[in-house]
């Protein structure tokens, strides 16, 4: 099966319209989330959850989104889609084709939470974080709790940096939650509006923002690390005072659990060093066929 998947900065179906978080603009894309720092190219046509289409439309990328609804088929260039929800303020989702007799499940940037898998033949995955090793999300936000608290003790300014647009936004909404006022910096701040967080006026507590934005060398920065990426890139002179490990994207479980519930047979990976294909085959076990995307084009897949 994996003969009908190909890859050009973004994935596509072959013999389809049909392209999955598409680097670049495409005719008909299939939006799972903001798992990077950019917000996906204007499509000719995108297709997202109700909630992402939001986000999105106010953060600034205008009505370019069909909003699908949660667990309903919908035709989208020949084929039949259907979208499930992925745990996330952003609306997240993995994407289930069928194609009358076969189905598959395209779920962009795995990530680590708790999802009820479809039966499928066919799982095509982005897993950049494999061998990333993090906490839970919830001991995470705790220990951010913490780590602001200490701050507006000693009258510091707290800033978190991430990688992440989906993690940004959550972390402010979780901070929120936890009693902390949040302030988004960049584009976070438009989506963090999207997410309807709310509008206080209150003195923030803690800044969220994207690794690249630009922060006070003065501040009291905490990173959190998804797996996606260093801290640096841009911020040359900021110490970070505290940095925390977050499970987010797919480890090997995940992966392994994933492959294994929709009891496909046949697996296509990007965002996996060549020089893993072997750990791959071997988590996976005997009898699943596997491919790995790494180039920046590749038409054609060579099974494992």
């Amino acid at each position: 099966m994996i003969e009908q998947v190909s890859f050009d900065r973004g994935i596509h179906l072959r013999g389809t319209l049909l392209w999955f978080d598409a680097e670049i603009k495409r005719g008909i894309c299939v939006l799972t989330g903001l798992p990077g720092a950019r917000l996906p190219p204007r499509h000719a046509r995108a297709v997202g959850s109700t909630d992402l289409a939001r986000v999105l439309e106010r953060g600034g990328y205008g009505r370019r989104v069909l909003p699908a609804a949660w667990e309903r088929w919908v035709g989208l260039g020949g084929r039949q889609v259907c979208l499930l929800p992925v745990a996330s303020v952003v609306g997240c989702a993995v994407a289930q084709v069928s194609t009358g007799k076969q189905r598959m499940v395209f779920a962009g940037c795995l990530r680590a939470m708790p999802l009820k898998w479809p039966k499928c033949d066919l799982v095509v995955a982005t897993t950049p974080a494999l061998s990333h090793r993090g906490a839970a999300y919830e001991q995470v936000v705790r220990g951010l709790g913490i780590f602001a608290e200490q701050a507006i003790a000693e009258k510091a300014r707290a800033v978190v940096l991430t990688d992440s647009l989906e993690v940004a936004v959550e972390l402010c909404v979780s901070l929120q939650n936890h009693g902390l006022l949040p302030t988004p910096l960049g584009l976070v701040a438009k989506l963090w509006e999207a997410a309807e967080a709310g509008g206080a006026k209150a003195q923030p507590h803690v800044s969220v923002a994207l690794s690249n934005a630009k922060v006070s060398a003065k501040a009291r920065v905490a990173w959190v690390d998804t797996g996606l990426g260093s801290f640096g890139a841009g911020q040359p002179k900021l110490d970070v005072a505290a940095t925390f490990r977050l499970r987010w994207f797919a480890d090997w479980a995940v992966l392994k659990n994933a492959v294994t519930m929709t009891g496909a047979r046949s697996v296509v990976l990007t965002g996996v060093a060549n020089q893993l294909r072997a750990k791959v085959v071997q988590q996976l076990g005997d009898g699943i066929e596997v491919a790995l995307l790494g180039a920046a084009k590749q038409l054609a897949l060579a099974p494992s």
